[in-house]
């Protein structure tokens, strides 16, 4: 079984031939995860961690450790900076972002634009394969270790009662021509399309996230029920294949803590303990125009 596993983290490692970006699932916790014109719309500061564990109990399974913080300048300006660790198999990616963001406010309506660049260095230790797959003549092209820049946009327009937001937090298909297959891309295009709406009288959201890859689609649908003010639970359907239950708890509107399980519909349902989501933030208000408020999107 550790062979398989090896050899299937290989696979996904050259075959595939494409970095993906993390997959997150409290990003209704922290848009700015994907979308850097969240930086900065609301009044305060804000530092969040989140750690996602992937596929629990299975060797070599995705681990990904992501710090935010984020702050407005002003009333029409925001800044934030995330540092990423995300780890899958042999392969291990750092990545440093800063973004600013600019806004419109109106009385009720809320427009933002995010731009934001950085740094992605991938490495991949080739000591943690077998032998056996080391002599494979598929590894002679295989990239040990690249780094490439990364650039970001994003818009949004927020309502206290729905928002929608559109990004491409990396606008360039990163390609490496020392690769001998065709498909040589290091990294693709992320495009994502997140909305969300509070129904009049009922305490509740919905909410849906849309990541596109090429020709590829996946769609999440989440419900989030507020209990009360300070704690919040839900449910999420991940393309039909996965379901999830999560929950918020909120104190004292500066600490937020979040956590999430999803569990696969179909026969992976017994080769893993499922995959586990913890978010961490804390909120402060030092400048005179900051204020702590409600938070729902």
């Amino acid at each position: 079984m550790r062979h398989t596993i090896t050899i299937l983290l290989v696979l996904i490692s050259i075959k595939v031939s494409a970095q993906l970006d993390p997959l997150y699932q409290q990003y209704h916790l922290n848009q700015y995860l994907i979308n850097p014109a969240y930086g900065g719309i609301y009044k305060s500061t804000t530092f969040s961690v989140n750690s996602r564990l992937q596929w629990l109990g299975l060797e070599g399974s995705p681990f990904t450790n992501t710090f935010t913080t984020v702050t407005n300048i002003g009333n029409f300006a925001g800044f934030g900076v995330r540092v990423m660790s995300d780890q899958i198999g042999i392969r291990k990616t750092n990545e440093l972002v800063a973004s600013t963001s600019y806004f419109i406010r109106a009385d009720k309506i809320t427009i933002g634009f995010g731009l934001q660049g950085g740094i992605n260095q991938t490495t991949n230790d080739l000591s943690e394969f077998i032998p056996e797959v080391l002599h494979d003549p598929t590894l002679d092209n295989f990239i040990p270790s690249f780094i490439f820049p990364t650039f970001g946009a994003g818009i949004m327009i927020k309502h206290s009662n729905y928002f929608f937001g559109f990004s491409i937090p990396r606008l360039l298909n990163e390609i490496d021509p020392r690769l001998g297959y065709q498909d040589n891309h290091v990294y693709k295009r992320h495009y994502y399309i997140s909305a969300g709406f509070i129904p009049n009288l009922i305490d509740m959201k919905l909410q849906t996230l849309v990541r596109i890859i090429g020709n590829k689609v996946s769609v999440d649908v989440s419900s989030t029920y507020f209990v009360s003010k300070n704690l919040w639970a839900g449910v999420l359907f991940r393309d039909v294949f996965n379901i999830g239950v999560f929950g918020q708890l909120q104190v004292k509107d500066r600490f937020r803590l979040g956590y999430t399980i999803e569990l696969p519909f179909d026969d992976l349902i017994t080769t893993h303990y499922g995959t586990h989501e913890v978010t961490l933030s804390y909120s402060i208000a030092p400048g005179k125009r900051q204020s702590h408020g409600d938070r729902f999107f």
